[in-house]
């Protein structure tokens, strides 16, 4: 059954479509698309849009396409417990926490997750490729508990509602902070060229840390 990893910013038109196209060129060097899916929507994004030119130009430059891109905003990753939320800014899982506590432990920061999946035991993780994703997201989790993380954007039980309302949907999330904060990627809409490939850059990085682990080799490598 297929597992998904999604890549969330804020209007799915500059980072995470960028980020979902490397990933997924990760996916695919293994083989293992029919098993995992890759994909990014954006915590106040609307649909249909674009990406933004440079991200695409970039897209470009490492032989990936983002032509067929559309923004579309986060809506039934939420309920889907084999779905893993990757976010740009600790704001984003901020609010998808906040949104939804049960995706507490499938959700992390692109730059945390890569943080605790290198220092996770890799001992024992199952052969197929859905079952290895679920696995490491579990033990990443259970390694941010360890430091202290886990209380990090996570919200009281909200048993017993009956109803979310998708605050993008009413247009409620408000203005996104720009303080930033230290496991957030910046935004580089609205700016140059070379914030995007700021951006780049350490998606990139970021990607290349993890994607061994939760994806092991690539075929033809031991």
């Amino acid at each position: 059954m297929t597992v998904r990893l999604v890549l969330v910013c804020t209007a799915n038109i500059c980072r995470s479509p960028l980020a979902a196209a490397i990933l997924d060129a990760e996916v695919r060097d293994r083989g293992v698309a029919s098993l995992v899916a890759v994909d990014s929507a954006g915590v106040h994004a609307s649909h249909g849009n674009e990406a933004a030119e440079p991200s695409a130009a970039i897209a470009g430059d490492l032989g990936l396409d983002l032509a067929a891109h559309r923004s579309r905003p986060v809506d039934d990753e939420l309920d889907d417990e084999r779905t893993v939320l990757l976010t740009m800014t600790e704001q984003h899982r901020h609010l998808l926490v906040t949104l939804e506590p049960a995706v507490a432990s499938r959700c992390f920061t692109l730059r945390e997750f890569a943080r605790l999946v290198v220092e996770i035991d890799l001992v024992g993780l199952p052969d197929a490729a859905d079952e290895r994703v679920l696995e490491v997201v579990r033990r990443a989790d259970a390694r941010r508990a360890t430091v202290g993380r886990a209380a990090a954007g996570r919200a009281p039980s909200r048993r017993g509602s009956t109803r979310r309302a998708f605050p993008w949907r009413a247009g409620a999330w408000g203005a996104t902070s720009t303080s930033g904060g230290p496991e957030d990627i910046a935004d580089p809409y609205g700016r140059s060229d070379a914030h995007y490939r700021v951006m780049a850059a350490i998606v990139r990085e970021l990607i290349g840390e993890v994607a061994p682990v939760l994806l092991g080799a690539p075929e033809g490598e031991v």
